[in-house]
Formats: C-alpha cells, structure tokens, sequence
C-alpha cells in the first residue's frame, strides 16, 4: 500500500522506468536462482558419479585383500585416500556372525565412525548437517555380501562454488540494473515523449485561454491518436468559444442599448447582473444591486408580496411577471417578466429578468379611472 501510495504522486517516466527494471531485476533474480539450482544439481550428480566410480575401483583393486581380510594391505591402500582432498573419511568393515560389524581398515581426516549400516545393494545416506555425502557399497563375492566400503565426500567446494556464482551472479546484477534502468529510463522518455508535449500544450492553453493552440502528433500509433483526438477537441472548443464570445458581445450591445431594464439572477436568486437600463430604472447603483439585490428599491408594501411572488417562482422553477412601484424619487410604476435559464443539459442555471418603466401609463389609467368615477355621464 505505502509503494502504491509512492507511485501515486510520481511521473508516468518514473512508474514506467521502475517498473520496466523491477521486473527484470525480479527475471534476473529468477535467472540467478534457477542457475545457482542447477548448478548445485549438475555438480552433486558429477560428484556422485565420481564416488562410485571410486568406490568401484577401491573394490576391484582390494577385492582379494577384502576376502582374505588382510587389514594392513588394506590400511595401507585406504592411505592413498589422503590425496583425494574431497574425502573426509573411508573404512572397510565386514560381518562376523549375527551382524557383529568387523572393521578391516580406517582413513579418516576427522574423528569418524564406520557406519553400522548393512544394506544389500549400495546408495547414498542422508546428508548429514554440513550437507556431506555419505555412500555405502557392498562387497559381493560368489552373490553374498562380505563386507562394506563407506566412502564420506565432503561438499565444500560445491558450497564454495555456489558463494563465489553467488557473489558473480549478484555483482553482475547489481551492474546490469544500473544499466537496465538507465536504458528503461530513455526508452520510457523516447516513448512519452509525445504524451509529455501533449501535456505542455494542455497546460499552455489552460494558462493562456488560447485554444487556437494545437498539439504536435510525432506518431501513429494510440498516442497520436490521442493527440489527433485532443487537438479535434480544441476545433470544437475553439468554435464554441468563439459563438460564445459572440453571442456575449450581442447581448452586451443590445443590453447596453436597450431601454427595458435587464438583469440575471443566479439558482438561489442573487442578482449578478443588471444593464444600466435597470440601474436608471431603480436608480440604484451597480454594486449596491450586486450586494444588496434590486428588491431594496420596491416600496414597502409591494416588496413582501414580490419576495413571495420570487421565492415560489425558486421553489416551483416556473417563470413570473411582476409589477409594484418603487421607492425612486419619483415613486415609478414597473412592469416585467422573469424567465428561467438552461443549459445544454436541460439544467437550471439561472434566471434572466425585464422591467419596464410603466408610471406614464399607471397615471394615464388611474387618471381615466377617476374621470369615469367623477364624470356624470359615466
């Protein structure tokens, strides 16, 4: 978890070339292993052929002697076991009666018994703690045992050569990694190098807001196909800025030019927008609307019936008309409307909403309403 968590935080370089030499140190380590094995196997199979080779030719040299039991002929002979520097210990021993073990002759480097085995065809003991090989090989003289030739090998020189392929084995692979890693490391750097500039270029466009710039496609294969898509991604986000940006500047001339009153509210019914139509119209100022919300400019009593009239239109996500009067100088008559906004998901994103000045025609209408209450003829 904690070399996952490592990772997590480093550079693709970085996961590719460490993984790429992980696993061949791990398939070197494997390979060290697999020969160290078998070169333990191959050799302990050469050592026991050359014991019973031995033992073979001990027996053929002292089979008379053997026979005859002549112990000093065969004392001396086992002497010449001296020059074999892999054989700790050796002994000739027969059976007198009921399996009373005779010894007929002894070589031994280290204090070492006849073993008081009787087998009746040879083969090798169990390897003793220091991993030694012990062979035993019957005597046979008209098809019955006489006697017993123990041979003791020592594999020293197997364990020596398996530290010294060790130490070789580990030294080479201590410089191999050096080497593999560093060859990983500029293949993973030629092989991303695409991914590399494709990044620069995405970080370039996300700090500029420049999405006429595009990618370089270097190759053909899946990287370049992925460039080839993010370069055809910036076309589409390029043209779509640019009918944004057009459609904004539309809105802002006709917004700027227009004289009904216009101003957007966001999901939760702030106001974070309002031409300057609507700021004439409320008398308001820009930041005081942004702050404070255009409802403050509504006389008293119409403002608690349009906060209501608002807050259902939040609640239901229905669009509303709206007419008061506002607490202006002049105390003006309004009339609008608040429409609901989406995006391309269908998803509401806002509210856009129109006033218009309406006092001219309030007064005309409360004027020909107390005309027709006063008049006679009405």
């Amino acid at each position: 978890m904690q070399i996952m968590n490592f990772l997590h935080h480093r550079s693709l370089m970085f996961k590719l070339t460490a993984a790429g030499a992980s696993i061949s140190v791990i398939s070197f380590i494997f390979i060290i292993l697999a020969s160290t094995f078998y070169d333990n196997y191959a050799y302990r199979v050469l050592l026991k052929d050359a014991i019973y080779k031995l033992s073979d030719a001990v027996i053929d040299v002292n089979f008379v002697s053997i026979s005859q039991k002549d112990k000093s002929t065969l004392q001396l002979n086992l002497a010449t076991m001296a020059y074999q520097q892999r054989i700790i210990s050796s002994c000739i021993y027969s059976i007198n009666g009921k399996k009373n073990r005779e010894v007929l002759a002894v070589y031994s480097r280290k204090e070492e018994r006849c073993p008081t085995e009787y087998p009746n065809k040879a083969y090798f003991l169990a390897d003793d703690k220091g991993g030694n090989l012990s062979y035993i090989n019957p005597v046979i003289k008209n098809k019955q045992i006489i006697a017993y030739l123990y041979i003791k090998v020592s594999t020293q020189d197997l364990t020596n050569r398996a530290s010294n392929s060790l130490f070789f084995f580990i030294t080479i692979g201590i410089f191999s990694s050096f080497i593999v890693f560093f060859l990983y490391r500029m293949i993973a750097k030629r092989l991303l190098q695409p991914i590399i500039l494709l990044e620069k270029t995405a970080k370039e466009v996300a700090m500029t807001d420049d999405f006429s710039i595009r990618a370089e496609k270097l190759s053909n294969d899946e990287i370049g196909n992925m460039v080839k898509s993010f370069n055809h991604m910036l076309n589409v986000i390029e043209r779509n800025y640019e009918t944004l940006c057009e459609s904004e500047e539309k809105f802002r001339l006709i917004s700027a030019s227009s004289k009904v009153g216009i101003f957007q509210l966001d999901v939760t019914g702030k106001c974070i927008f309002a031409n300057n139509e609507m700021l004439k119209i409320t008398e308001l100022s820009y930041d005081f609307i942004r702050s404070n919300n255009w409802l403050s400019a509504v006389q008293v009593e119409d403002r608690k019936s349009l906060e209501q009239q608002i807050h259902h239109m939040l609640l239901t996500e229905a669009p509303t008309l709206i007419k008061c009067q506002l607490a202006t100088s002049t105390n003006k008559w309004i009339k609008g409307y608040i429409g609901i906004l989406h995006n391309n998901d269908h998803e509401i994103i806002g509210y856009l909403g129109t006033i218009n000045d309406v006092t001219d025609m309030q007064l005309a209408q409360t004027q020909l309403e107390n005309l027709a209450f006063y008049d006679p003829l009405t």
